[in-house]
Formats: structure tokens, sequence, C-alpha cells
């Protein structure tokens, strides 16, 4: 029996065949021997899990063909042919359904572009252009590898609202690989929060986003101000060097905590009950993100564009309690 591969055997294959595939013709040919051993071995290992099994719904994929497997697939980049038309594009996949294709066209608001070639279409189209491809042959699950992430800001905008759109209306299942936090709340109901090959967190989105497991979770996440503590007594958590008035209902002194709070519940106050260094102070047209330094701490604080403390000067802030959200940290 081959042995499992692992992420880092498959990742350091691929990293081979791709520096030869780029010599290409300029290969000598214990080069391109090279090549083709490498890529035996890598298929090998890809196809010896033979102890996994993976299923959609009640299929088992790994039962079958990938023709049979009912799955689309829209790639990092789109991935179109640049020979062939729109048209041609979205009807090329094994089982695609030509009145299904027309009809994602015109849903996807293409139609009228059936005869241009990639070249002749925007970052967007072309987009949409991958993912009426990847639904016209009616699967049962798409999976998007990073589909937005070439694309500028009001596009992606734009195609976040029609794949949320398509996923109510069409009850679409989807797969959604991202390293963008915003991406995958607006997309997924379910989130894995991956690093180095290891999930740290899985859960319903409003669970993982709001209670993250630890503080790298939360930076993932893109969650600011996520802090480990612990309950020193009621109403009271012990963190970074200070003593933060929290609510803490439920969690017994002396209890591992995460606590965060949102950088407009920060305030400057004169009379503040924490002291604070500015260490960093941005403005953001209507807003100013303003980071600071409170004991063993770093804090970020958005307020409007009138308070402008400067690097360097000291201040004092107050976190209100019932800003702050606490909960217990998940033991390892």
């Amino acid at each position: 029996m081959t042995d499992q591969p692992s992420i880092a055997d498959i990742a350091a294959l691929t990293a081979r065949l791709r520096a030869l595939a780029r010599a290409g013709a300029n290969a000598d040919p214990a080069e391109r021997d090279r090549f083709l051993t490498d890529k035996r071995e890598l298929i090998d290992r890809i196809t010896a899990a033979d102890q996994a099994m993976v299923r959609s719904g009640a299929l088992t994929l790994s039962d079958l063909a990938a023709e049979d497997r009912r799955l689309g697939y829209l790639p990092q980049q789109s991935a179109l042919l640049p020979h062939r038309t729109v048209w041609q594009q979205v009807s090329f996949a094994v089982n695609a359904d030509p009145q299904l294709a027309a009809w994602w066209l015109d849903r996807l608001g293409l139609s009228g572009l059936e005869d241009r070639f990639p070249e002749e279409l925007s970052g967007g189209q072309q987009r949409r252009v991958a993912l009426a491809r990847a639904l016209a042959r009616a699967p049962d699950l798409v999976l998007l590898d990073e589909p937005f992430s070439a694309l500028d800001a009001p596009v992606r905008r734009r195609l976040y609202r029609d794949l949320r759109q398509l996923q109510r209306e069409a009850g679409l299942a989807t797969v959604l690989v991202t390293h963008d936090p915003e991406e995958a709340g607006l997309l997924a109901d379910e989130v894995i929060v991956l690093s180095d090959g290891h999930a740290l967190q899985q859960g319903p989105v409003s669970e993982v986003f709001g209670h993250p497991a630890s503080p790298q979770v939360a930076a993932l996440l893109g969650i600011p101000n996520a802090h480990p503590g612990r309950v020193h007594r009621a109403g009271s958590v012990l963190t970074g060097g200070l003593e933060l008035a929290a609510p803490t209902a439920g969690l017994a002194p002396g209890t591992d905590v995460l606590w965060t709070v949102s950088p407009e519940a920060i305030s400057f106050d004169s009379h503040g009950a924490y002291q604070a260094v500015v260490t960093d102070s941005v403005e953001l047209g209507s807003a100013r993100e303003i980071t600071l330094t409170a004991g063993r701490l770093e804090l970020t604080a958005r307020t409007g564009p009138v308070h402008t403390p400067q690097p360097g000067s000291h201040t004092r802030i107050d976190l209100p309690a019932e800003a702050i959200a606490v909960w217990a940290a998940l033991s390892s």
C-alpha cells in the first residue's frame, strides 16, 4: 500500500513539477524524464488515499469517476480557453446542458456576449463566464477556489451579491476557499479556519466570528482587539497587565477567557479608566483609525476625523463594560 500523502509531500512535488514545466523545451532529456517520473509520483500520491471517503450528501464521491461526481469548479483564475467563445466555454464541460448553459448566461447578465472571446471580456465578465461554465452541468456542489481574489473591489462586491442571490434562489451548495474574512462571512453558513494545514476552529459563521477560539483565529478572521485574559472576580478580567471591567456572568474566578471590544466602542476621555500611548494614527476618509498600547495590550480604536492624537502622545481611554464580549477560552 502506498503511504498516505501529506500536504507537504504534495506541495513539494507540485513545486518540482512547476519548475520543470517552466523549463519546457529548454529542459535536457534527463530533466524531461524526471518531469514524467515526478508527475506519475504526484498522481500516485494523490490517488493513494484508499482509506479516505469523500461524500456529498448521500453520494460517495470517492467511488465515482471525476465526470460522474456532479461537481462544479471555479478556479482562482478563470481558466477560460483563449480560442473559444463564451458559448463554447459554457457548453464545453462533460454533461453540460445547452439549455441550462443559456439560462445561466442570461441569469448572470451575459446574454449577447456568447460570440465573444475571453480577451474581449472584462475581468468581472470572465469570472461570470467561468461560474456559468461550472453551473451548466447542474452540479450538486460547486467548489470555489478564491474566486474573486484577482478582481477590483467594486467588481468583487457585485459578484458577492450575485453569488449570494444564486445561493438563496437556486439552493446552491458551495465550498469556498478564501483568505478574505468578509467574503467568508458573506457567502458561508459554516466556516473552517485553517492554518498550516490544521483546522483551528469550525462552526456556524455567527459562532466562529462571534467567539473566536484563540487570538490566532481572531487575527485570521480580521477581528480586532481580541485578547486572552482570566476572570479575576465577578465583573473583572485580568488581561495584559490591566484589570478590565467586563461582563463575566457564568464564568468562575480563575477561568481563562478571551475578550474583544469593537474599535468604535473605545472612547477618548481625559477621565478615562485606562492610560494609553498612541502608536499610530491613520485617516480613513470619514474616520480615523488609532493604534494604542494600554498595559501590554495593543488596541485599535476608530473615531471621527476630528480626534487626531499624535503618535507617541499619552491619553486616557474608556472601554465600556457593556461593549465588551467575554467567553471561556477553549482548552487545547
